[in-house]
Parts: C-alpha cells; sequence; structure tokens
C-alpha cells in the first residue's frame, strides 16, 4: 500500500467532459482506480460526480498533468 510522505503535497485536477450521466458513463470508483495507478500518487478522493480529483503526490505540476493525461486519454 502506498502510504504519503513527507515530500508530498495535496493537487487538486480538475477535469472537463467527464461523462456522469447515463451514457459514456465513467464511475468515479474507476477513475479514481486509473489515477491511483500512477506510483508517485497516493490517497486518491473524488468530489461527488464531477470528474474531479484531489490526491497527494510528489513531483511536479507538470510532470503530474502530463503523466495524468496518459493515463485519462479515454475519458475524453
Amino acid at each position: 500500500m502506498k502510504g504519503r510522505a513527507d515530500n508530498m503535497a495535496r493537487w487538486a485536477l480538475f477535469q472537463r467532459g467527464i461523462k456522469v450521466g447515463e451514457h459514456r458513463r465513467m464511475p468515479m470508483a474507476e477513475l479514481r482506480a486509473v489515477l491511483d495507478r500512477m506510483p508517485s500518487i497516493s490517497d486518491t478522493k473524488s468530489y461527488i460526480a464531477s470528474g474531479n480529483l484531489v490526491f497527494s503526490a510528489a513531483g511536479d505540476a507538470a510532470s503530474l498533468a502530463k503523466d495524468a493525461r496518459g493515463l485519462l486519454w479515454f475519458c475524453r
């Protein structure tokens, strides 16, 4: 289990275009699981069914955004 190290910060990921209706739906548990596949990320939480996520991670914003885009490409 990944734990939160002292050098980790809390981050928010605000996404556009996440489908929360009945067609092409993206369950929040699945979205959290996708982000948690990144080795540098832990403690992922979602905010209602909005597609917005909060998580702990070490690293800079640019590299985290690039990695997240690579994992979440199918959500567009």
